[in-house]
C-alpha cells in the first residue's frame, strides 16, 4: 500500500491520525490565505502529469453535485473511498443544495508522495477535522458508485490477475446498483473477452439490476462480435426479458439484431421475445431485422413470422412494404409470406398488399402465381379483389 503522508489544510487542528488505510503522523500546516476567501476558485496545480480531466455532473431534486478529477485514482480495498492519486492529480468534489456549498478538494503533488485535502463551506474554508473527514466517510461510497472514479483501473487491475469471476466479486463490495453497473461496463471493454465471460457478466446484471433503464444499457455493452455465440446471446435475451418498458426493450433488441453473424436460434428467440410486444413496437424491430444484409439467406422466416402475430392490419402492411422497399425476394419466399397477407382483415389494405407484393412474382412462377391467386380469393369486395388480379403479370 503507498505510503504518504497528507497534508490538512487546517490551522486550529493538531495530532497525528490514521487516513484512508495509511496510518503514522498526519502534517499539519496553516491553510493559505487565498483558499479562504469567499467565492474565490480554487485550482489545481497545472503541470504534465495528470491524465485529461474528467467531469461528472448530477442534478436532483433540490440541488446538484460535480465531481472533476484528473490523473490515476487509486480506491481502497473495499471501494469505499480514494487510497491514493498519482502525481499532480486531483478530485474537486462539489455538492450544492440550495444556496448552501459544500466542498472537498483532493490534490497530489508532483512526486506523489502526498495529497493535499482540503474542506470549504460556501467557499469559506474549514478545518478538515472533523466535519470534512466525516462528511468525505458520508458522501464517497455513493459517490464513487455513481460516477465510476476509480473503478476502471480497479477492473483492469483485477481481470489481469484473477478473470471475470475476480471482477464480478469486486462489484460485490459495492451496495449501489449504479457502481455494479460501472464495474461491468468496463468489464464488457475489456480486450480479449470471451463469451463465456459476457455470459456470466450478464447473469450478474440479471440478479442485481434494478430498472429497466440499467438492463438496456448494459446490454448494448455487450461486444457486438461475441453475440454469434448462443450461449452469450441466450443470457442477453434473458437479461432484455426482464425489462418492463416497450422502448427500452426494443433498443436491446435492436442491438442484438444489428449483431453481425446471429445464427436462426438466436434470431428466432429474439423474435418470440418480440412477438409479445405491442405491434407498433414489433412493427419497429422488424424494420431493424429487415435491415440486415443476412435477412433473406437467414432471417426472413422468423420475420413473416412476427407478421403473423401482429394483430393490426396496418402494421402488417407497414411491416411487409417496408420488407418489400428493402429486399428482392424469391418466388418461394412469396409463397411464404403470403399467409401473413391472408390474415389481414381489411379488404382495401389486403389488396393494397397484394398490389405491392404482384410486380415481383415471375409470369414462370406457377406456385407463387396459384398461392397469389388464392389469397386474393379472400377478398371479399369484388372492386378490391379485380384490383389485386389485374396487377399480377
Amino acid at each position: 500500500m503507498h505510503k504518504a503522508a497528507f497534508l490538512l489544510w487546517a490551522a486550529s487542528l493538531a495530532g497525528t491520525a490514521s487516513f484512508a488505510g495509511t496510518t503514522g503522523p498526519v502534517m499539519l500546516v496553516a491553510q493559505p490565505d487565498t483558499a479562504t476567501v469567499p467565492g474565490l476558485e480554487y485550482r489545481s496545480p497545472k503541470g504534465t502529469g495528470a491524465a485529461g480531466q474528467q467531469i461528472f455532473l448530477n442534478s436532483f431534486r433540490h440541488g446538484s453535485e460535480r465531481l472533476a478529477y484528473a490523473g490515476a485514482i487509486t480506491l481502497t480495498e473495499d471501494l469505499q473511498d480514494i487510497e491514493d492519486i498519482s502525481p499532480m492529480g486531483y478530485v474537486h468534489y462539489t455538492y450544492l443544495v440550495g444556496k448552501n456549498k459544500k466542498r472537498l478538494v483532493f490534490e497530489s503533488d508532483a512526486s506523489g508522495d502526498r495529497f493535499i485535502i482540503s474542506y470549504y463551506e460556501n467557499e469559506e474554508g474549514h478545518s478538515y477535522r472533523p466535519l470534512g473527514e466525516q462528511w468525505r466517510r458520508q458522501i464517497m461510497p455513493g459517490l464513487i458508485a455513481r460516477s465510476g472514479i476509480g473503478l476502471e483501473a480497479r477492473v483492469q487491475q483485477v481481470y489481469q490477475q484473477q478473470g471475470t469471476e475476480g471482477v464480478l466479486a469486486e462489484a460485490d463490495k459495492i451496495a449501489y446498483a449504479e457502481g455494479k453497473q460501472h464495474m461491468l461496463h468496463h468489464l464488457l471493454l475489456q480486450p480479449g473477452l470471451k463469451p463465456a465471460e459476457a455470459a456470466l457478466a450478464l447473469q450478474y446484471l440479471d440478479r442485481y439490476a434494478t430498472s429497466d433503464e440499467q438492463r438496456s444499457y448494459m446490454l448494448d455493452k455487450v461486444p457486438a462480435p461475441l453475440l454469434e455465440n448462443d450461449a452469450l446471446s441466450h443470457s442477453y435475451l434473458v437479461v432484455a426479458q426482464g425489462i418492463s418498458s416497450d422502448a427500452e426493450l426494443r433498443k436491446s433488441l435492436f442491438s442484438l439484431l444489428q449483431a453481425p453473424n446471429l445464427s436462426r436460434t438466436t434470431v428466432n428467440k429474439a423474435m418470440h421475445v418480440a412477438g409479445k410486444m405491442p405491434g407498433h413496437e414489433k412493427a419497429k424491430v422488424l424494420q431493424q431485422l429487415s435491415g440486415s444484409e443476412q435477412f433473406n439467406q437467414r432471417h426472413y422466416k422468423a420475420a413473416f413470422s412476427l407478421i403473423s402475430g401482429m394483430t393490426s392490419d396496418h402494421d402488417k402492411q407497414e411491416a411487409i412494404f417496408h420488407i418489400l422497399g428493402k429486399h428482392r425476394l424469391s418466388p418461394a419466399q412469396y409463397q411464404e409470406l403470403l399467409p401473413a397477407v391472408s390474415q389481414i382483415h381489411s379488404d382495401q389494405i389486403k389488396s393494397k398488399v397484394l398490389r405491392g407484393i404482384a410486380p415481383g412474382i415471375p409470369k414462370d412462377a406457377t406456385a407463387a402465381r396459384t398461392d397469389y391467386q388464392l389469397t386474393a380469393r379472400t377478398i371479399y369486395s369484388a372492386y378490391e379483389y379485380r384490383m389485386a388480379m389485374d396487377a399480377l403479370p
